[in-house]
C-alpha cells in the first residue's frame, strides 16, 4: 500500500465509485478523509504502519476519530444514531480505499522488475517487428522474380493448366464384353 485513495462514513449502500486510478469510496462528505485536517492527521498515522505492507490491519479509535475537532461531533452523532439502528443515510461502517502497488511482477514463480518486464516486452516487440520487416522485404523480393519471369515469357495455357495423357481412355476401356458401361462413362 502507497497511499489513502479514500476513506470515511459509508453512504447507504453504496461503497466504491470510479475506475483504476479514479476509483474513491462513497462516503458521507463531512465525515471523510480530506474534509478536516485533524482527522487526515488521525487516518494518515494509523495508515503509516500499512505503508510498503500487501495487507495490514488500521488501529483506529471512533471516540479519537470523532472527537478531535468540534466540527466532527456531526459524525459522532450519526455514528451513535447508525448504531441505534437508524440506518437512512447507511450503516455504521467505515469504508476504505488504498492505492497498492507492486514493484515485482510473478512469472510462475520468477519473480522480475517492472523495469525489467517492460524491458523484455520492448525487447520482445522489437524482435517480432525485425522478423515482420524481413517477411515484407522477402515477398517483395519474390514479387519481383515472379514479375521477371512473367515478362520473360509470354503465358501459355499449360501454364495453368494439368496435362493428363491418359485421359479420355480409348473406347474400348469402356467395354465390358461387348457392350459400352454405362457406370464407366459415367466415372
Amino acid at each position: 500500500m502507497t497511499r489513502i485513495q479514500g476513506f470515511g462514513l459509508a453512504y447507504k449502500a453504496e461503497t466504491c465509485t470510479g475506475l483504476g486510478m479514479q476509483m474513491t469510496v462513497k462516503t458521507i462528505s463531512k465525515c471523510s478523509y480530506g474534509a478536516n485536517s485533524k482527522l487526515d492527521t488521525l487516518i494518515e498515522n494509523a495508515f503509516k504502519s500499512c505503508i510498503g505492507e500487501r495487507k495490514c490491519d488500521m488501529e483506529l479509535s471512533m471516540k479519537d476519530l470523532w472527537t478531535a475537532d468540534d466540527s466532527l461531533k456531526p459524525c459522532a452523532n450519526e455514528i451513535a444514531r447508525r448504531q441505534a439502528g437508524d440506518i437512512t443515510y447507511g450503516p455504521a461502517k467505515l469504508y476504505g480505499l488504498a492505492h497498492c502497488q507492486n514493484s515485482d511482477i510473478d512469472l510462475g514463480g520468477n519473480k522480475i522488475s517492472r523495469t525489467a518486464a517492460s524491458n523484455l516486452i520492448v525487447w520482445i516487440d522489437s524482435f517480432i517487428m525485425i522478423i515482420f520487416l524481413m517477411v515484407v522485404f522477402r515477398l517483395k523480393w519474390y514479387e519481383e522474380l515472379v514479375e521477371k519471369d512473367r515478362q520473360l515469357k509470354s503465358p501459355k495455357t499449360e501454364d495453368f493448366s494439368i496435362f493428363l495423357p491418359t485421359i479420355p481412355i480409348d473406347e474400348k476401356d469402356y467395354m465390358i464384353g461387348d457392350d459400352i458401361s454405362p457406370e464407366l462413362l459415367s466415372v
